[in-house]
C-alpha cells in the first residue's frame, strides 16, 4: 500500500465518520434567536411609540407579540449538521409537563395529604362562630371548608383504592 492509497483510504473513513455524527446542539443559536425574537417586536413597538405619540400600551403589545413568537421559537431546536445550522422539532418527552407526569412519589403521602385537608377543613368550620367577621369572610370559611373536605375524602378514598 502507498502512502497515496493510505491517505485516500483515511480521508474516506474520516469523511464516513462525519457522515454518521449526529447533529450537535447550538445552545448560543438558541438563546440569540429567541433574545431577537424578544426584542424586534419591542423595537418595533417602541418606534411606532415614538412616531406616532402612542401610549405605553403599544410597547407592552410588542413585548406580548415577542414573547409568543419565543414560544413558538423553543418547540425547535438549533442543531450543527454539514450542511450547517438546522432547525429540529424538539420531542415532545422533553417537555417539563411531561416530567412532572412522570414524577414517582410515596403512596403515604396521600393519607397525609388527606389529613392536612381534612384539618384544614375543620379548622375553617370551628373559625366560623368564633370569629367575629363580616359576612364575606365567614362566606370564604364556609367555602374552603367545604372544598378541604371534600378533596380530603377524594384523596383519602384514591389512597385506599391502592
Amino acid at each position: 500500500m502507498t502512502l497515496e492509497q493510505s491517505r485516500s483510504e483515511e480521508c474516506a473513513s474520516r469523511v464516513v465518520e462525519e457522515e454518521t455524527d449526529e447533529p450537535v446542539s447550538a445552545p448560543r443559536v438558541d438563546a440569540a434567536e429567541c433574545a431577537a425574537a424578544f426584542l424586534i417586536p419591542i423595537l418595533v413597538a417602541a418606534v411606532w411609540m415614538l412616531a406616532a405619540g402612542a401610549g405605553l400600551r403599544v410597547l407592552l403589545g410588542g413585548g406580548a407579540v415577542g414573547w409568543m413568537i419565543v414560544r413558538v421559537r423553543l418547540r425547535f431546536r438549533a442543531v450543527r449538521t454539514a450542511d450547517g445550522i438546522e432547525r429540529q422539532r424538539c420531542p415532545t418527552d422533553e417537555g417539563w409537563g411531561m416530567q412532572f407526569a412522570d414524577w414517582e412519589y410515596d403512596p403515604k403521602w396521600d393519607r397525609r395529604l388527606a389529613a392536612v385537608l381534612a384539618v384544614i377543613g375543620v379548622g375553617a368550620f370551628v373559625a366560623i362562630p368564633v370569629v367575629d367577621a363580616p359576612d364575606g369572610i365567614l362566606l370564604r370559611l364556609v367555602v374552603i371548608g367545604h372544598v378541604s373536605l371534600i378533596c380530603a375524602l377524594a384523596v383519602f378514598g384514591v389512597a385506599q383504592r391502592d
